[in-house]
């Protein structure tokens, strides 16, 4: 095989070991032209079409599915695009935009009947054939016990394997703390007033970054009995999608203003909602932070995303009656979860006690 050229399995991230194969776009025997899509790979919590480096002949695939390391060999192309391998495949009337969310979802547009002018498949054709697809049930054969399996997308596998691997090989001790939240909710009010609105999430994940600067031990993770601590701090938030939970990364949050952070931290929620996610959007987070507040949740006791020191929740603000001055604060109560092998309660208390502390005092977060 001195003439074939070996394709890969890239790497996205520095910190990336492996990536999954979820399939291909082309099959051995096909044709593809360089920057072409070629295979579909997950990384953490993002699919990324990896686009074809040659034109060529795809001679060989050694890995359909599943886990490979990082520069491991992947496929072999031939150069060779005359080879008698090319599948000439008869063209389908398809609009462009039918083709790209067929190649996308894997989907055959010889099935699917077109809608459009003289047959023409479009976008549209496309998008309900796959619906139909999605919404069609496996349902029990056995009468007397009737069920509906649900297929597990990529996504929620991936986030699945991630969890037991938490739950199983980290000891995580969790901290609750009390916070009052009155003077950041008036800071957000003073930004929204002068016509620049920004969330309560991005004050937090501002205020953590800063608390994570001072006690630098929560910003790492445990490597075969050693301690990696950090240089960057970046913070990763938990955004509910409907593929399932994605962490996105504002990175080097500590050196960036509050509208900075606000800025890009909606930019990432607008690309995940369109499902428009790159890489460097997902990876690289050091310490995550997860808030279930909206959902009226008032605590609760996250699990580390593995293989990080800690994670902070955020539940739900409320009203709280003060009795010694008969006044009414807002409170938060936030937990703390963090690894035991790294820290011990005393370090991890005086991380949640710098954060508090430039929680209920904002304007620390401008000296």
């Amino acid at each position: 095989m001195s003439e074939l050229i070996e394709i890969r399995m890239p790497r996205y991230d520095p910190a990336m070991e492996s990536g999954k194969i979820i399939k291909w776009f082309k099959k051995e025997g096909d044709k593809v032209a360089k920057g072409e899509p070629l295979v579909l790979i997950e990384t953490e919590k993002v699919a990324v079409e990896y686009p074809s480096p040659y034109d060529g002949i795809i001679e060989k695939i050694l890995f359909e599915k599943g886990e490979v390391k990082v520069g491991q060999t992947i496929a072999y192309i031939n150069p060779n695009i005359s080879s008698e391998k090319a599948n000439m495949q008869k063209d389908v009337l398809a609009t462009p935009s039918a083709r790209r969310i067929a190649r996308e979802f894997n989907v055959d547009l010889k099935n699917i009947q077109g809608t459009g002018p003289h047959g023409r498949i479009t976008a549209e054709d496309v998008q309900r054939y796959i619906e139909t697809i999605k919404q069609s049930p496996i349902k029990s054969s056995n009468d007397s016990v009737d069920y509906e399996l649900l297929e597990l997308s990529q996504f929620r596998v991936s986030i699945a394997e991630k969890m037991v691997k938490s739950s199983t090989n980290i000891p995580q001790v969790p901290l609750f703390f009390e916070v009052y939240f009155d003077e950041m909710i008036k800071l957000a009010k003073s930004y929204e007033q002068k016509g620049t609105p920004i969330s309560l999430s991005s004050i937090i994940i501002k205020a953590t970054s800063l608390a994570i600067r001072k006690h630098p031990l929560i910003n790492s993770s445990f490597e075969n009995n050693k301690i990696k601590i950090f240089k960057s701090i970046n913070i990763g938030y938990a955004l509910n999608t409907k593929e399932g939970l994605i962490v996105v990364v504002i990175k080097n949050a500590d050196k960036k203003n509050i509208l900075e952070i606000n800025n890009e931290l909606e930019l990432l929620k607008k690309k995940a909602e369109s499902n428009s996610l790159e890489p460097k959007d997902v990876l690289g987070s050091t310490f995550t932070i997860t808030n279930l507040g909206p959902y009226e949740v008032n605590y609760f006791i996250p699990l580390i995303n593995y293989p990080q020191a800690a994670i902070l929740a955020i539940g739900k603000i409320e009203d709280k009656f003060q009795i010694e001055n008969k006044s009414i604060r807002k409170t938060c109560m936030l937990t703390l979860v963090f690894d035991h092998r790294i820290m011990d309660g005393a370090q991890a208390a005086l991380f949640a006690k710098e954060l508090k502390n430039y929680i209920e005092n904002p304007f620390l977060l401008f000296i």
